[in-house]
């Protein structure tokens, strides 16, 4: 069974934010891109635009002493892809050890829409707030 293109688009975005490559992640994302991350922090809301969601994500890794993102699962289907993964970090003496569920919605090839959900949101309000 071939493999459904909008897993390769997961991976390649997957990928990007692991090795923290803002030009490979702006390729894979829409002109009109809006993420959405829920939660009462810092980082919870909507993001708009490649350069917002770009922020989003620096945002994440310049708050965090320490941070480990680990993919766990990654499901595709004809309108996008669900990743899942464990997220493991350190910020002013607060742990993070958690799962999460990011769901990327793909048309013609880019994201145009993500939303990321933690498995536990008070705990991850605790982390970021």
């Amino acid at each position: 069974m071939a493999e459904h293109p909008h897993n390769r688009i997961a991976r390649r975005f997957w990928a990007a934010v692991a090795e923290g490559d803002a030009e490979s992640i702006r390729d894979v994302l829409a002109d009109n891109v809006s993420w959405r991350s829920f939660g009462r922090n810092p980082l919870s809301g909507e993001h708009k635009g490649p350069d917002a969601v770009l922020d989003y994500l620096a945002r994440i890794g310049e708050a965090t002493e320490e941070l480990t993102l680990t993919l766990k699962g990654l499901f595709a289907g004809d309108d996008g892809a669900v990743l899942t993964y464990h997220a493991r970090g350190k910020r002013s003496g607060r742990m993070l050890d958690m799962e999460y569920v990011v769901v990327l919605q793909i048309d013609k090839g880019r994201i145009r829409a993500a939303a990321s959900v933690p498995f536990d949101q008070r705990d991850n309000d605790r982390f970021w707030n």
